[in-house]
């Protein structure tokens, strides 16, 4: 559950000239055709983008959810049990390594909620700009894509509303569509911005979170 692939190494395999594999004593007798090939390896995780990776493929495991932050609840827990039974452990049975790779797993998964919920005030003030959960528009906020399977935030004023509110907070338009579909369905493009400030309370909404 700890790893994640990592860069492949460089390897051989041996099969007879019908592409058929040939057994070890003729693979020393070099009786078959060597082929290169890339062989998968694994790694301890290292980094944020690690642990999200981890956490995406426990998520993939269960397609019966939909909801990401309920699997990370449970999944939090989970991590937690898994670290309990560790620390209990006899310490020729203990692996430093992975002790620290869960522990610092659960960090990630408990800072990142942290991180998105910081962006819940700004989703109450903009009520009559988006239509979303709370968690979908933070997670947003925070990681610029949406989270799996979640559908689009709804922007509910102005094509030009929702350019602005993009710039100010760094997305390019391909990013922010991705994350956001106007009210009448539709794409947002380049074309979208204009060099008008939106209407208030919006551009004061947005200055007291940049």
């Amino acid at each position: 559950m700890f790893q994640i692939e990592g860069e492949p190494r460089q390897g051989f395999e041996w099969k007879d000239k019908y592409g058929n594999d040939i057994d070890i004593e003729d693979k020393v007798k070099k009786l078959g055709i060597r082929t290169p090939i890339e062989v998968r390896q694994f790694r301890y995780p290292e980094t944020d983008e690690d642990f999200k990776t981890i956490f995406d493929r426990e998520f993939s495991k269960h397609p019966e959810l939909i909801d990401r932050n309920i699997f990370k609840a449970w999944h939090v827990k989970e991590i937690e049990s898994k670290l309990k039974n560790y620390q209990g452990e006899t310490p020729e049975e203990t692996d430093p390594k992975l002790f620290e790779i869960i522990r610092k797993y659960l960090d990630y998964l408990k800072s990142n909620e942290d991180r998105i919920k910081q962006w819940n005030p700004l989703f109450y003030e903009l009520h009559n700009y988006v239509s979303c959960m709370p968690e979908t528009f933070g997670y947003v906020m925070e990681n610029h894509r949406l989270p799996k399977g979640e559908e689009k935030i709804k922007w509910n004023t102005y094509k030009s509303d929702a350019m602005y509110f993009a710039v100010k907070f760094n997305f390019e338009v391909s990013v922010f569509d991705k994350c956001f579909i106007h009210k009448d369905g539709k794409q947002f493009k380049d074309n979208n911005k204009t060099q008008t400030t939106p209407k208030e309370p919006l551009p004061t909404i947005i200055e007291r979170y940049l």
